[in-house]
C-alpha cells in the first residue's frame, strides 16, 4: 500500500521510503540522504556518513559520480545514436548501447566483448539480465537506490508511477484525454512510444518539440511552456545562459540566452512568477520563447532556481478552524491539558488528533499527534463570565500555522475553539 500525505508526495511505495522538503524534493530515500543545489539538482548523497557527489555538464546532463575525496567513480560521456561511454575510476570501462527509448540494452567492452545484456518490461522493470548489472531505463541511472530511476525532476519506480505528482498541477490535464488526469502516471501509460527526459512532460524519442503531433495537454499551459524534451540523438550545442531578476518588472524573471553563434535562435524571454505558480506560463500568454524555439535542459535548471525564489516568499496558504476538549489540571501558575482536537483545514479537510499541552499563565507549548506537530501558545487575556474562567490567546505551530484561540475551563474539564491561517510559500502552497 502506497502512503502519502495531503501534498501528494509518496512516503512509502512498498519498495522505498521517502521524506520530502518544502519544495517537493526527496531529502531521504530509504537510508540515503540527498542534498540539492539552487537549481534543484541532486548534488550529494549521504550513506551513513559516506558521501558521494554528482557532477553535471554545462548542458545540464549528469556527467559523473565522485567519491568524497574527489575520486571519479563513474563518468557518463554521451555518444551519437544515444550511446554512452562509461568511465570507471578514470579508465574507459564499457559502452552502453540503447534501444529506441534510450534504455541501455547492451554493454560492450573496449575489447569488443559483451559485458551485459538487459531487457525491460514496458514500464521499466528489468528482466532476463545477464552479466554485470547496469540498469538505465530510458537512459536514466539508478544512482540513489536500485529499482529507483533518478529523473532530473522526479523519482520513478518500475511500478509505473512517479513518487511525486506532476508539479504542473491541473495545467497538466487535458480533459479530452483521461490518461492525463493521473498526475503520477508515467507518459500517460504509453511507455513503448513516449519518453519523459526530465520527469515533467512526455514526448516521442528524439524530438526537440513535444508539441509535434503529440497530445500533451492544453496548449500553452504546460509548466515549461508545453516543451521540455531534448533530442536524444544529437550532440547538445554549448549554451551560455544568464538569469536576470527584473525588480522593475513586478516579479518577472528575464532569460537572456546566447547559443553557438553559428546557430543563433533564442531571443530574450520573460516569465511571470505568478503564472508559474498556477501553471499557465506558455507561448499563448507571453511565456515561451519569442523566436518559437523550445527550452533547453539548462533553462529547465534555471526554472528550478526560480522555484527557489518562490519558496522564499511568505504567502497565506489557506487556513482552518478547530475545537478541543479534554482534561486539565492547574497548580499555582503551572497548567496542563490532555485531550483531543477536531480540525477542519481548507486544504486537507476534516481530521482528528490528540492534543497535549503544558505551560503557565504566561506562555506554554505542546504537541498535536498523528501526525506529530509542535505547538506554542501565548495567553493574552483572562476573564470570567458568570464565574467561569475564560482564556484567549495566540498560537503558532511548527508547520507554519498562526492563529488565535479561546478556552473555557471549570474544574478538571477544558473546552475551547479557534482559527488559524497557514503561512507557506508560493511554491509549497501551489494550486490545490
Amino acid at each position: 500500500m502506497r502512503t502519502q500525505p495531503p501534498n501528494g508526495n509518496v512516503l512509502n511505495d512498498n519498495l522505498h521510503t521517502f521524506s520530502w522538503d518544502v519544495y517537493g524534493r526527496p531529502i531521504t530515500i530509504a537510508s540515503v540522504g540527498v542534498t540539492y543545489d539552487a537549481m534543484g539538482r541532486a548534488v550529494e548523497q549521504n550513506r551513513s556518513g559516506v558521501y558521494k557527489s554528482l557532477v553535471y555538464a554545462p548542458t545540464g546532463e549528469k556527467l559523473a559520480l565522485v567519491a568524497g575525496q574527489g575520486t571519479v567513480q563513474w563518468a557518463f560521456v554521451p555518444l551519437p545514436g544515444s550511446g554512452r561511454a562509461i568511465y570507471l575510476n578514470g579508465a574507459l570501462g564499457f559502452y552502453r548501447h540503447a534501444d529506441w527509448l534510450g534504455s541501455d540494452r547492451l554493454d560492450s567492452t573496449p575489447t569488443r566483448t559483451i559485458r551485459m545484456s538487459e531487457a525491460y518490461a514496458p514500464f521499466g522493470e528489468p528482466y532476463t539480465s545477464s552479466g554485470s548489472t547496469d540498469v538505465a531505463f530510458t537512459g536514466q541511472n539508478q544512482d540513489t537506490l536500485a529499482g529507483l530511476d533518478d529523473f532530473p525532476a522526479r523519482e520513478y519506480s518500475y511500478q509505473g508511477r512517479w513518487a511525486s505528482p506532476d508539479p504542473a498541477g491541473l495545467a497538466a490535464v487535458d480533459l479530452s484525454n483521461p490518461q492525463s488526469w493521473n498526475r503520477y502516471a508515467y507518459v500517460r501509460n504509453n511507455p513503448l512510444a513516449w519518453i519523459d527526459p526530465l520527469g515533467l512532460n512526455e514526448c516521442a524519442p528524439g524530438e526537440h518539440d513535444c508539441n509535434a503531433g503529440i497530445d500533451e495537454g492544453n496548449p500553452g499551459e504546460d509548466i515549461l511552456g508545453a516543451a521540455c524534451c531534448i533530442d536524444l540523438n544529437s550532440v547538445l550545442e554549448p549554451i551560455v545562459t544568464t538569469a536576470i531578476f527584473d525588480t522593475l518588472g513586478a516579479g518577472n524573471l528575464t532569460f537572456v540566452s546566447v547559443l553557438n553563434p553559428l546557430t543563433p535562435s533564442f531571443a530574450p524571454d520573460t516569465l511571470n512568477l505568478g503564472d508559474m505558480v498556477n501553471g499557465s506560463w506558455g507561448p499563448s500568454n507571453g511565456g515561451g520563447n519569442s523566436s518559437g524555439d523550445e527550452f533547453s535542459a539548462l533553462q529547465y535548471q534555471q526554472y528550478q532556481g526560480m522555484r527557489l525564489l518562490q519558496g522564499l516568499t511568505p504567502t497565506v496558504c489557506g487556513g482552518g478552524g478547530f475545537a478541543f476538549l479534554g482534561a486539565q489540571a492547574k497548580k499555582g501558575s503551572a497548567q496542563g491539558f490532555a485531550g483531543g482536537i477536531l480540525e477542519w483545514d481548507s486544504k486537507s479537510g476534516w481530521s482528528g488528533h490528540g492534543l497535549f499541552e503544558f505551560g503557565s499563565h504566561g506562555a506554554g507549548g505542546g504537541v498535536i499527534t498523528n501526525p506529530l506537530e509542535g505547538l506554542v501558545f501565548l495567553p493574552v487575556g483572562e476573564f470570567s463570565v458568570r464565574g467561569v474562567p475564560v482564556e484567549v490567546g495566540a498560537l503558532a505551530t511548527t508547520s507554519g500555522a498562526v492563529g488565535a484561540y479561546g478556552e473555557v475551563g471549570r474544574g478538571p474539564v477544558g473546552v475551547g475553539a479557534g482559527g488559524y491561517v497557514n503561512i507557506g510559500s508560493a511554491l509549497s502552497c501551489g494550486p490545490s
